[in-house]
């Protein structure tokens, strides 16, 4: 699952529009208390203070091995997405934290069925 789904989405939506110029920054801005940054990606080194560029990106990523242009971010983006979405056309809603310190940062842990899952995980080794 994608960390940022906002900037593919962002790509597909602005890249489906009768626009002339081509899409080569991403960036939404975040505000915090205290905090202001750039998130995104772009085409071009040094466009924005924290905005990743393809280069860097293929260099800190595991999409190194098979991204070497912009036109490939964009295929990994729509794969992604169009996984996220059918999953959820198909009513799928696994227990499945992206990593095991997602819980950490969880707010919804009274509703969770994370440790349902693990117990019954668990019953199924025993038996």
């Amino acid at each position: 699952r994608p960390e940022q789904p906002q900037i593919p989405l962002y790509y597909l939506a602005l890249e489906q529009q009768a626009s002339a110029a081509p899409i080569e920054t991403l960036v939404f801005g975040q505000v915090k208390q205290g905090e202001l940054r750039f998130v995104g990606v772009s085409h071009d080194e040094d466009i924005l203070p924290d905005v990743t560029s393809l280069t860097k990106l293929r260099k800190n990523t595991l999409l190194a091995k098979d991204m070497s242009e912009w036109a490939d971010l964009k295929l990994k983006w729509d794969a992604r997405l169009k996984t996220l979405v059918n999953e959820f056309q198909l009513g799928i809603a696994n227990v499945d934290p992206k990593t095991a310190a997602s819980c950490n940062y969880c707010e919804f842990s009274a509703l969770c069925r994370i440790d349902s899952v693990q117990t019954r995980e668990n019953q199924d080794d025993i038996d």
